[in-house]
């Protein structure tokens, strides 16, 4: 487990702060709906995460880099929460969800939310994991300047090189005197009018880089010091707070940088000051000029400062940055390497430190050292399964391979996220059979895809893939009497009836139950819009088969229409995900009743060849799944399908992180067809297909059909820019 960046002491302090949790308590009541999908960001022990739950939140992605994402798992059990709140260590710029969310909660700010990659990492998370109608808090926040007087402080800053006589260490000054310092204001300390500075824009992406030059009228007579810095926050409808000094103490305090000298200040006087700050690396670099003009008494001052000059850059350092520099792994380096290579399933933890410390005795002084630092890497494996939807074939494996059994810490850490993810499982297999029977109530015939149907089919247990809802396919006639029904039944939908009524068609009909906070999504032939042809969804419902989950008999797709699908699935989204090509695999190995020749049928029938040879074959090169014999033929000849996985290939590691551009999504899309003039058509399609992020708030009015049809490419090619970029 990775160390925290803050000790339990800070979170609480975090936490006690009334200010700052009043403020974003009232904001998260008001904000989270029943059924909200909700990400907190920099979640430390959870608290936010708790609130969102209490307030009706359905599912809850709480992020953090450091281990306390364990004590917050605890706190979630402790609470009856942890089935709805999926806990992720690492970084969240590196970490992919199944589902965009409805609201994005973060206090990932330091004193200032200038704070290494906090506004970068918000945005981030915007642009990747916010649904077109949600939401950030907080909305925006502002920066603040004023002039400071504070004698006692400043003195303890530069008496300290001037204390030891005879030795001159006056050296230091510069250093001390261009740094940054975290200090708690109080109001009489400032002698100018606050003025606002920089404003954080989160709805709309903030620049993380801040500068602006502003004048400080000075209120009354007295020694100035430097500058104090804080901000002002916008939560959400009317709600936000301030760290201001006159507010009293707050967790985060405020900043001090220090001038060169102090400056007698008279009432009126204007200092003018420019204030800089750039993200170089991880953290901030500050400038800040100040100029005060020269009066009868004083000289003109101008002070020119920078942190860049409070730095002590070693001449290493500083080549290690240049552009020609290449860099060699150091030993500590290639004894990380070592133990990633060692880590290939056949031997534990303590047999891979042994051999670490006895391969880098002068990295590692102890074994116990390599150990830490092995299942600090295995840890990560952790998050990287989780993200990838695997968490349940990397427990099955360590469970059947007793040759390298699990070390304790790594054991609980891997089974506390299991037991998350069985009980969400549990839970979303009960509302199918209650959906289900509520379907039937109302004559919808229903057939069940993805989900616990296709755990159970692939894997022999409903609670042996991710899966954050429950998808069914029904003929789109027989929506309007699915909805009425659902809704009749407590449900609560998220396409309003007046849509529905309007024969318009969204990505998705989605039902949210409010006491589970269940979600439901129905589909139909107008919906599936990834089926490069008509769906056959007639078809689909005559050819069905039972399953029997828990002793209840689901309708299921038939083996071969689940297969091609699954395959659709997986291209619709780039194959980021490990879990598809998981899912392809286990098909091939655990399901003898498939009939290849019905699945190549089936294929053709919705113009999906070239999808089902691109899944196989990932199966093949990344899980060794066999190609079936029937399919052999079809997989060697599709060269351009062969291509495809290696392009695949090349950002699947990333698990969503890093996906493809908008050029290499569209190139994607119209290959995947397989025809020349098909792969046009189906791309065009795809482009032109308004959903309900397209859907214009007065329908009604004359060209808005139009204006929808034209907005969805602008739309899209806007979206996947930041997400590339990001």
């Amino acid at each position: 487990m990775s160390p925290s960046l803050y000790s339990l002491d800070q979170f609480a302090s975090m936490f006690a702060d009334r200010v700052r949790m009043d403020a974003y308590r009232a904001t998260i009541e008001k904000c989270v709906r029943p059924g909200d999908a909700v990400i907190d960001l920099g979640c430390g022990p959870g608290i936010f995460a708790l609130l969102a739950c209490q307030a009706g939140a359905r599912r809850v992605y709480a992020i953090d880099l450091s281990g306390v994402v364990e004590f917050a798992r605890h706190l979630a059990v402790v609470n009856g929460l942890a089935d709805r709140i999926h806990f992720l260590q690492g970084d969240s710029r590196q970490i992919h969800l199944p589902e965009r969310v409805q609201l994005i909660i973060s206090d990932i700010r330091g004193v200032l939310p200038l704070f290494s990659h906090a506004v970068g990492t918000l945005e981030d998370a915007r642009t990747r994991f916010l649904a077109a109608d949600g939401s950030v808090l907080p909305e925006s926040d502002t920066l603040f300047c004023t002039v400071i007087e504070t004698p006692d402080f400043y003195s303890q800053i530069v008496n300290a090189w001037r204390s030891i006589p005879p030795f001159d260490l006056s050296s230091g000054l510069s250093l001390v005197l261009n740094s940054l310092y975290r200090q708690r204001l109080k109001p009489e300390q400032i002698i100018a009018e606050p003025v606002a500075w920089h404003t954080l824009n989160y709805t709309q992406g903030a620049n993380p880089t801040a500068e602006a030059k502003i004048e400080l009228r000075i209120t009354r007579t007295a020694l100035g010091h430097g500058l104090g810095l804080w901000f002002t926050t916008h939560l959400a409808q009317g709600i936000g707070y301030s760290t201001e000094p006159r507010v009293g103490d707050t967790v985060y305090g405020h900043i001090f940088l220090p001038w060169l000298e102090p400056v007698a200040l008279r009432e009126g006087e204007v200092c003018t000051v420019d204030l800089r700050a750039h993200l170089v690396g991880n953290d901030y670099i500050w400038q800040w000029e100040a100029r005060i003009p020269a009066t009868p008494e004083r000289r003109e001052i101008h002070f020119r400062q920078s942190t860049f000059y409070g730095s002590l850059f070693s001449p290493s350092y500083l080549k290690k940055r240049t552009t020609d520099f290449v860099p060699v792994l150091n030993e500590a380096g290639l004894a990380e390497r070592w133990i990633l290579q060692a880590m290939d399933g056949t031997r534990p933890l303590e047999v891979i430190a042994a051999e670490a410390a006895q391969q880098f005795p002068r990295v590692f002084r102890r074994v116990e050292d390599a150990f830490n630092k092995a299942a600090e890497i295995a840890e990560s494996l952790l998050t990287l399964a989780e993200n990838h939807g695997v968490l349940a074939q990397l427990t099955k494996g360590f469970e059947g391979n007793s040759a390298a059994p699990m070390p304790p810490t790594f054991s609980e850490s891997l089974l506390a996220r299991r037991r998350a993810q069985l009980v969400s499982a549990l839970g979303l297999t009960a509302e199918l059979f209650r959906f289900l029977e509520l379907l039937g109530q109302a004559r919808v015939e229903a057939v069940t895809v993805k989900g616990p149907a296709l755990a159970f089919r692939a894997y022999g247990d409903s609670t042996a893939r991710s899966y954050s809802d429950i998808d069914l396919v029904i003929r789109h006639a027989d929506i309007g009497r699915a909805a009425k029904a659902a809704i009749s039944a407590g449900y609560q939908s998220r396409i309003s009836i007046e849509a529905i009524r309007q024969q318009k068609v969204p990505g998705q009909y989605v039902f949210v139950r409010p006491e589970t906070h269940a979600l439901i999504e129905l589909h139909t032939e107008r919906t599936l819009r990834y089926f490069p042809r008509p769906v056959p969804v007639e078809k689909f419902l005559q050819r069905k088969v039972s399953l029997l989950l828990d002793r209840h008999a689901v309708p299921a797709l038939a083996a071969e229409d689940e297969f091609v699908l699954v395959s659709i699935h997986g291209a619709k989204h780039f194959w980021e995900r490990l879990m598809w090509i998981s899912d392809i695999a286990a098909l091939v190995r655990n399901c003898p009743e498939l009939d290849w020749k019905r699945v190549r049928e089936s294929a053709s029938e919705v113009g999906a060849e070239r999808m089902v040879n691109v899944a196989l074959l990932l199966a093949k090169h990344l899980l060794r799944a066999p190609v079936p014999e029937a399919m052999k033929r079809d997989v060697t000849e599709d060269l351009a399908g062969a291509r495809l996985v290696r392009d695949i290939e090349s950002w699947l590691p990333y698990g969503g992180y890093a996906p493809p551009q908008i050029l290499q999504r569209a190139k994607f899309r119209y290959q995947m067809r397989g025809q020349l003039f098909a792969g046009a058509a189906y791309l065009s399609r795809l482009s032109f297909s308004t959903t309900e992020e397209d859907w214009s708030e007065n329908s009604e009015a004359p060209g808005s059909r139009v204006s929808e049809i034209i907005r969805r490419p602008l739309r899209l090619a806007k979206k996947h820019r930041r997400d590339s970029n990001s």
